[in-house]
């Protein structure tokens, strides 16, 4: 399922944009793409959660939750943001502190180094 859902955004990186009417619309699409794969590697015994954060991907999560009939849920992580640059999301931070995901291809282009991404890392 995963690797199919990185297939198809490896695809899009190339500046391709997919646009939607709206997060309901763009929520059911994604479903749909997921759901065969969803329903093939799950069990009875095992439940499917879907996860959102804040900023469009609650709303976005809610829907597909709905559409595969799954459990949803929210998380607030806190955000990495580049230096001199607070707008710019360089990854993000979980409230344990230690959970992180840092986006590799902001981080190598502007050349962001280690020390900063701890000292980041610790503030959040």
């Amino acid at each position: 399922m995963v690797s199919r859902i990185l297939d198809l955004l490896s695809k899009l990186k190339d500046g391709t944009f997919i646009r939607f009417r709206d997060r309901e619309t763009a929520a059911y699409t994604l479903a749909s793409v997921i759901m065969s794969s969803v329903k093939n590697t799950t069990d009875r015994n095992s439940e499917v959660l879907t996860l959102g954060i804040p900023r469009g991907g609650i709303i976005i999560a809610y829907h597909v939750a709905k559409k595969l009939e799954c459990n949803f849920d929210f998380i607030m992580p806190g955000r990495l943001v580049a230096p001199n640059n607070p707008e710019l999301t360089i990854g993000a931070i979980m409230d344990d502190c230690k959970t992180s995901y840092l986006i590799s291809s902001i981080i190598e282009e502007l050349q962001i180094d280690e020390e900063y991404i701890m000292e980041e890392k610790k503030n959040r």
